[in-house]
C-alpha cells in the first residue's frame, strides 16, 4: 500500500490523492471503512470478474457464430490475449486523448491567459 501511496502523491494534486485522504486520512486506526470499500475495493472487484467474464462471453458466442471443431480451441486459446491486447490497446487510446487535450488546454491557457485576465492575440 505504501508503494501505491507513494506513487500516486509523486503525481500533480488528482482525484486519486482526494480519494486516499478522505480513506486514509487519519491512518489506519480511524480507516472509512466505507469509503475504502466502495471507491478502492468495490471498482477493483467489479474490473476483476469483468476481465474473468467477458473474454469467456465473446469465446462462447463466436463458437456458437463459428460452429466448427478447427476453429474452436484456436478462438478458446487466444481470446484472453487477444481481449488483454484489445484493452491495452484501448487504455493508451484514452491516456493519449487525455493528455493531449490537457496539453491543448495549458497551450492555450499560457498564451492567451495571463494571470486571470483574458487577452486577445490582436
Amino acid at each position: 500500500m505504501s508503494i501505491v501511496r507513494g506513487a500516486v502523491y509523486v503525481l500533480p494534486n488528482n482525484r486519486w490523492q482526494r480519494l486516499l485522504d478522505q480513506t486514509f486520512g487519519d491512518g489506519w486506526a480511524r480507516l472509512n471503512s466505507w469509503k475504502a470499500i466502495g471507491s478502492i475495493a468495490a471498482p477493483i472487484v467489479m474490473a476483476t470478474i469483468a476481465a474473468i467474464v467477458m473474454p469467456g462471453v465473446i469465446a462462447w458466442g463466436l463458437t456458437h457464430i463459428v460452429n466448427t471443431k478447427f476453429l474452436t480451441y484456436p478462438l478458446l486459446r487466444f481470446i484472453y490475449p487477444a481481449f488483454l491486447l484489445g484493452s491495452i490497446v484501448l487504455l493508451m487510446w484514452v491516456l493519449c486523448i487525455k493528455l493531449l487535450s490537457n496539453w491543448v488546454r495549458m497551450a492555450r491557457d499560457d498564451v492567451y491567459l495571463v494571470g486571470k485576465q483574458l487577452h486577445n492575440l490582436d
